[in-house]
């Protein structure tokens, strides 16, 4: 028996981990960020033990704070751009695929593992992209041993991940 059931997606209500797009809400978002990124940074390298972490911190902070909302744009593109691929023709795996992958991804994450896996692809995605950044580029102005940027990169990769994408659009619906 062929099932001739059509995907169609219509205008889905706009996902929240798209709202730092919006001008206004970047106001919020992008200080935010900033005091986010500057507390992890701070208390990482007081973790590790690096003297003057708060000077330390202010000479990197720019660049730790430009390249996490970059990371961020990223991961967060990435998912858009997976979310305008559709499946050529109606079958049993389009289906589920927006039943449980695509449509819990945008409306609620956490309503499943299928979702959650999916979601949690992006955000590490975006945390990979912090953790290469940080080491190439935001850290070269430190005075630390190698070992020492690779762990604090690696704090900032794990505590500065884009969780929010988890956030359920249907709690604001």
């Amino acid at each position: 028996m062929q099932r001739t059931k059509s995907l169609t997606l219509y205008n889905m209500i706009f996902p929240i981990w798209l709202l730092w797009l919006l001008p206004p809400v970047s106001l919020l978002i992008l200080p935010a960020n900033f005091l986010w990124d500057m507390l992890i940074l701070v208390l990482s390298m007081r973790v590790l033990g690096i003297t003057g972490a708060l000077k330390e911190a202010r000479s990197v902070i720019v660049r730790v704070w430009l390249c996490g909302f970059l990371a961020d744009a990223v991961g967060a593109l990435a998912m858009v751009f997976m979310s305008f691929i559709q499946p050529t023709r109606a079958s049993v795996w389009a289906d589920w695929w927006y039943d449980k992958v695509m449509g819990p991804s945008v409306y609620n994450p956490l309503s499943n593992p299928y979702a959650f896996g999916y979601v949690g692809i992006f955000i590490l995605l975006s945390a990979i992209l912090i953790y290469i950044c940080n080491i190439m580029f935001c850290l070269n102005k430190l005075t630390l041993e190698m070992q020492k940027k690779k762990k604090l990169a690696l704090f900032l990769a794990v505590f500065t991940a884009p969780y929010l994408f988890y956030l359920p659009v249907e709690w604001f619906a």
